[in-house]
């Protein structure tokens, strides 16, 4: 079972890396690996964005037991699920603003933004990485 944190897909400073998610690498990996339960958490409260007081997000998994899922399942319709606030948060990490439903400026507006957020955090994770690279023994 693997159990995968995947809320900092955004942050990769890499220019020739890019994200996989688990569930892809899992699902095109041969037999039998392709059969690995995955657990695939994603977060508002950690990622990019920077909503460390919103509360909300979702799991997604894979190639796990019915019997277990239909436990799951059973557990979820009983439990709490985040505020209002919360939901409408996810809803905007995992549909960012189109041209088609939103207009140009929007799309324009969001993508300054969220290019200027990440290209701050690019920088700071260089700073930190040329911090430890100088430290005798240290590697990143």
């Amino acid at each position: 079972m693997v159990l995968a944190d995947e809320v900092y897909q955004e942050n990769i400073w890499s220019d020739t890396k890019k994200f996989v998610s688990m569930r892809k690498a899992t699902l095109e990996s041969q037999s039998p690996y392709n059969k690995t339960t995955v657990f695939s958490f994603m977060s508002v409260s950690k990622g990019f964005y920077g909503e460390c007081g919103m509360r909300g997000g979702y799991t997604e998994y894979i190639n796990l037991n019915p019997k277990i899922e239909a436990q799951l399942k059973k557990y979820k319709t009983i439990s709490l699920c985040s505020s209002t606030v919360g939901q409408i948060f996810v809803d905007l990490v995992v549909n960012p603003p189109t041209l088609e439903e939103n207009g140009e400026k929007v799309v324009e507006v969001f993508t300054k933004e969220r290019n200027e957020i990440l290209a701050a955090m690019k920088r700071r994770a260089k700073m930190a990485t040329d911090a430890f690279n100088s430290m005798t023994n240290v590697s990143c």
